[in-house]
């Protein structure tokens, strides 16, 4: 791995997303990028430091109500571009954020759903983590 790199826990989706950000004292429209179950890219007009909690709200294409990330860390900001890490999220919008790069992960390799953002799989092994489900065929073997 290339020096700087930063090997990535969850998959990203690269889908552009309206959505705001909000801080204690403050409340600004952004586009969201990069979206995955840990964090994402935001593009700002406004400037923020590093280090500082936000709320963030995401409206994705086609979603009935927006996604709520309760809590939210910044750990990067350069030109206009901030990086968010999740802290904090209800069950329900970790299950929104899931489903929805669910859905664009399987758009984009024309496959049947799986939960890879989590490693779960769906259908036959539902709620088994991926590396489980292998591990129970082999055993079965």
């Amino acid at each position: 791995m290339q020096e700087g790199m930063t090997r990535r826990m969850y998959r990203r989706v690269q889908r552009e997303c309206e959505g705001c950000i909000v801080t204690a004292t403050t409340m600004s429209r952004c586009r969201i990028y990069d979206v995955s179950l840990n964090g994402c890219r935001i593009q700002s007009d406004r400037e923020f430091v590093p280090g500082a909690f936000v709320m963030v709200r995401i409206w994705v294409p086609g979603g009935k109500e927006p996604i709520d990330i309760d809590q939210a860390v910044i750990r990067w900001e350069r030109q206009g571009e901030i990086g968010v890490q999740i802290v904090g999220l209800s069950n329900g919008a970790d299950f929104q954020l899931a489903r929805y790069i669910e859905s664009l992960l399987a758009q984009a390799h024309h496959e049947t759903p799986l939960v890879r953002a989590h490693g779960w799989i769906s259908g036959d092994g539902a709620g088994i983590p991926a590396h489980a489900h292998g591990a129970e065929q082999r055993a079965e073997a």
